[in-house]
């Protein structure tokens, strides 16, 4: 029987099978082995591509916070504004970020935040030994360039991301102005990318790149500090720069126990298929887990890019990729949204730039044809989706080139146009605040929180520097003194520097000021301190108005208002002023002072012989010579015309003893007035009458005291003149008297206590030819008041003009009523009249209304004015009398001789008659001057063609001396007392008879 040799040798067979399946089972381990070893490093190479992409996607994101830092250099053409604002918004959607900074020529000169990396500003990538090699790198590609780590100057080790900017110069061409940066501590920027998740899968991982300075192998990151065994490595392609990271299992790539297992296993047939399927299943769950990771891996990307895009709409900052070879744009939402619904044709400019506005269609296609050559562009441009326009920003440049990839150009677009329009309304509101503030005649000054000006307009200029202007950094070192003290202003004391200092609110200090061209003004000085959202004072605005000439004009309004602008002695404002400070310090210390009312004597009589313009000439040697007498704490003042006064102070509390120093002032006064003024190259005499009264405290009231100095005056002429004379008590009796006779005078004129009486006027034969009316009043308690003692009062109260017109009014009644009798038609009334009544410019109107509503006949009114009415204005006493003389009106002239007679007004005066004064009739027969006085009036009237009459008559004797002599009309007692009219003819008989 024949057996199969398997068969007949099962032990062979057994060992055959054995060592078939030992070899099957040795080679299936063996194939195993190998596959799962590729399968191994493959899974570490898919999970290192996983991380290596995230890192990329991580990096990149942080990184694109450096072209929105470029974006603001450009927006600004170099100049940084608002980077503080702009970083504080961006860096809370760039996690990974731990600062940024500006470093204009390589130099860090911002950073945000400041705190902690304060170190860094100053720092000059380009010459710092560590950082020069990378930070050259970046600026001589033009590209982002990913430098480090190293050890940070602010402490810890980072790595930074560095965007060159260049800017454009006058030619177009490219201008390095430095970087914008990103600093990403590690190892926690690193975290975000989750390679500590590499342990948890097992495998340890190392994150390195080679040192560009030494070559050597920098570890980045590592999850121990063990050497890898036979690592996995993936490229992770940062800018600039490439990064490795290296995966390897934490136990190794061998497995010793699933070897000795499958070894076991492979003893029996079902052992090693078991094992194979649970390879297979193991390769299925692996596959499955990949596929997880990978759908996690994407989701987290789009969930990056949504951040971006998020980070994007918050900037107003869009982002597009140009394919270089295809020409197609792929854009961001956010500049989808900027552009419009408007496509563009593909692969031209319009797919790139939007609906682009006619006149910039040129830079457009420029920058276009730029951009397809692998040129980076930066320009402004408008677009216009229907009616709306709207200006952007496109940047472009070279997307760094991956090994067998596609060449491309990323680039960013933003929408400007509301800081287009900012700008504009800045530049439009600066140059209108700045022309405001330049035709503004009010200096304005802008000072720091330290005190350094930082601007000042033109005004200020000028009123600081006279001709011309020197500036200064600090204010406190401009010179000036307080107006009022004349102290100089201290640093502290300025108002600026109380407004930084202590935050207060200073307006309008008046202050003297020193200008730079040695001139001295005074200024009205303010200070407004300036404050941020936390009340912190951070400067001041200082205003200056010059007021020099305020000033000048307020001193001229002072001096106009309180002094003489003759002598420049204070006037009788000023001087009661002062009366009233002397009263009351006399009130308190009960020191005696006196006043001194100082008359020129006969000073009318030189004024109106030489002129005004002499009488001014002497008035002033006069204030002179006043000034010369008394001591410097004194008063000299002026009341007005020849009139002045002199007030003493702190004469000591006896008042005898104060009586007589004011008697020596006095007297040194009336020395010093004495002697011949020479005026006009001639020599003119002048003496003074000197009232004197005591006063202490508030015993008397202003006017009091100087009523009494001017009663003590009127006493020392009355004694003869150029003497000093004090207040006697008796002339209060006389001051109240009179006063008390002013209220009667009002009351009589209100009762009708007046009345006329008539004198009669006769000719040569003792014919009545007219009567002169002759004011009398009778008072109801004093009787009969004589004109001699009410009329003075009537003049100096300003009573004489309502008593002036009554009389008139009343003689022309007389007047009329004469008329319409026959035996009396003839007549005519003389009536005085005053010098205030005859100055009023209504005087003539009021005398030709009383004629007209009287009825009396013009012809028949005669008015008598005295000398003494003519001196004043001889000019508008001619106009008045010859106004009223073409009226029918008749003129004598009363009381001629007594006073200064002058030919020469004479001459020109439209007098009908001269009235010889009672005072040379009187004594006409004794006394040869009077004699002598009334021939030689009788003889001067007669040359002149007026008529003459004497008054004052009481004796045959004297009658018959001036008959003689040529006078022809006559009144006095000879002829008839004063009376009734009714009287008149019936008197006048029967004193002739």
């Amino acid at each position: 029987m024949t057996h199969s040799p398997l068969r007949a040798r099962p032990g062979v067979v057994a060992a055959v099978v054995f060592l078939a399946a030992a070899l099957l089972a040795g080679a299936a381990i063996a194939y195993f082995e190998q596959q799962r070893l590729a399968l191994a490093r493959a899974d570490a190479a898919a999970v290192a591509d996983d991380f290596a992409d995230i890192l990329e996607i991580q990096i990149d994101r942080a990184l694109s916070v450096t072209y929105a830092l470029a974006a603001l250099v450009h927006q600004g053409e170099g100049r940084i504004d608002g980077f503080e604002t702009l970083a504080r918004a961006l860096l809370p959607f760039y996690d990974n970020v731990e600062a940024v900074y500006l470093a204009p020529d390589g130099i860090v000169g911002q950073v945000f935040p400041l705190e902690t990396n304060e170190a860094v500003l100053g720092l000059n990538l380009l010459e710092d030994p560590q950082q020069r090699i990378e930070a050259r790198l970046a600026r001589d590609t033009a590209r982002l360039t990913l430098a480090g780590p190293f050890e940070l100057v602010q402490g810890g080790e980072g790595v930074v991301g560095r965007l060159p900017v260049f800017l454009e110069d006058a030619q177009g061409n490219p201008l390095f102005w430095g970087f914008t940066m990103a600093m990403l501590r590690t190892p926690s920027a690193l975290a975000p990318a989750g390679l500590s998740q590499l342990n948890e899968r097992g495998f340890e991982f190392a994150l390195w790149r080679t040192d560009p300075r030494s070559g050597v192998v920098q570890i980045i990151e590592q999850s121990s500090s063990a050497t890898l065994s036979d690592p996995v490595n993936q490229t992770v392609p940062v800018p600039n720069a490439t990064w490795t990271l290296s995966v390897s299992p934490v136990w190794g790539w061998s497995d010793p126990a699933g070897l000795a297992v499958k070894g076991a296993s492979g003893v029996s047939l079902a052992l090693l298929l078991a094992a194979l399927a649970g390879l297979l299943v193991q390769s299925r769950v692996d596959r499955e887990r990949l596929e997880d990771l990978v759908r996690e891996r994407t989701t987290q990307i789009r969930a990056r890019e949504s951040e971006l895009t998020r980070a994007q709409e918050v900037a107003k900052v869009g982002s597009w990729t140009l394919d270089l070879a295809s020409g197609r744009v792929q854009r961001s939402e956010e500049t989808e949204r900027i552009l419009g619904p408007y496509e563009g044709k593909p692969g031209t400019a319009q797919a790139l730039f939007g609906p682009v506005h006619p006149e910039d269609r040129e830079i457009t296609d420029q920058a276009w044809q730029a951009a397809c050559a692998g040129e980076a562009f930066d320009l402004c441009y408008r677009i216009r989706n229907g009616e709306q326009l709207s200006w952007l920003r496109a940047r472009i440049e070279p997307a760094p080139a991956k090994a067998g990839g596609r060449r491309c150009s990323v680039g960013t677009l933003q929408d400007i146009t509301e800081h287009k329009a900012a700008d504009t309304a800045l530049r439009e509101s600066e140059t209108f605040l700045n022309s405001v503030m330049e035709i503004l005649p009010v200096g304005i000054w802008f000072l720091n929180a330290e005190g350094e000006i930082r601007f000042i307009n033109e005004a200020g200029k000028r009123i600081w520097g006279g001709a011309r202007y020197v500036g200064m950094e600090q204010f406190s070192e401009y010179k000036a003194w307080w107006l009022d003290s004349g102290k100089p202003i201290e640093p502290a004391d300025w108002a600026a520097a109380r407004a930084i200092d202590r935050g207060e609110t200073s307006l309008g200090e008046q202050i003297e000021i020193e200008c730079f061209d040695g001139t001295r003004k005074i200024v009205l000085n303010s200070a407004v301190p300036l404050r941020d959202d936390n009340g912190t004072v951070t400067g001041v605005v200082v205003l200056n108005q010059d007021i020099t000439q305020d000033k000048v004009a307020e001193e001229e309004i002072r001096r106009l208002a309180f002094y003489d602008p003759l002598t420049r002695l204070p006037n009788r404002r000023l001087l009661l002023e002062h009366l009233a400070h002397a009263q009351a310090t006399s009130a308190r210390s009960m020191s005696e002072g006196a006043l001194l009312f100082i008359d020129l004597d006969n000073f009318k009589t030189l004024n109106d012989t030489y002129g005004h313009e002499t009488g001014d000439l002497l008035l002033r040697q006069v204030a002179e010579r006043l000034s010369a007498c008394v001591r410097e704490g004194d008063t000299v003042a002026r009341l007005g015309g020849d009139e002045f006064v002199v007030m003493l102070e702190d004469l000591g509390t006896n008042a005898e003893e104060a009586a007589v120093h004011a008697e020596r002032v006095a007297e040194k006064i009336l020395a010093h007035l004495n002697p011949p003024y020479r005026i006009a190259e001639q020599s003119h005499h002048s003496t003074p009458s000197i009232g004197i009264t005591l006063f202490c405290g508030h015993r008397e009231s202003l006017e009091d005291v100087l009523k009494r100095a001017d009663l003590a005056m009127y006493q020392a002429k009355g004694a003869g003149r150029n003497t000093l004379c004090f207040f006697d008590p008796e002339m209060h009796t006389v001051l109240a008297r009179r006063a008390a006779l002013e209220i009667d005078l009002r009351q009589g004129l209100l009762d009708g206590q007046f009345f006329l009486q008539y004198q009669p006027q006769v000719d040569d034969a003792g014919t009545v030819t007219g009567a002169e009316a002759l004011l009398r009043w009778r008072h109801p308690a004093r009787g009969l008041v004589s004109p001699g003692e009410f009329i003075p009062v009537a003049e100096s109260s300003g009573l004489i003009l309502p008593l002036g017109q009554w009389v008139l009014e009343a003689a022309a009644r007389q007047l009329a009523v004469w008329a319409g009798q026959s035996e009396t038609s003839h007549l005519s009334l003389a009536v005085n009249i005053s010098a205030r009544q005859f100055r009023d410019p209504r005087f003539v109107e009021q005398v030709l209304r009383i004629i007209e509503h009287t009825g009396a006949n013009p012809q028949r009114l005669k008015l008598e004015i005295t000398e003494s009415l003519l001196l004043d204005d001889i000019g508008d006493a001619i106009d008045k009398m010859s106004a009223l003389k073409s009226h029918g009106v008749g003129f004598s002239l009363d009381d001629f001789g007594t006073g200064y007679s002058s030919l020469s007004y004479l001459k020109r005066l439209p007098l009908d008659q001269l009235k010889i004064d009672q005072s040379f009739v009187r004594d006409v027969l004794t006394d040869p001057n009077d004699a002598a006085i009334a021939r030689t009036i009788v003889a001067l009237a007669q040359t002149l063609g007026l008529g003459v009459i004497a008054e004052g008559v009481e004796t045959a004797e004297q009658r018959s001396f001036l008959s003689e002599h040529g006078c022809r009309a006559f009144q006095g007692y000879l002829f008839g007392r004063p009376g009734a009219a009714e009287d008149l003819l019936a008197g006048s008989q029967t004193t002739m008879a």
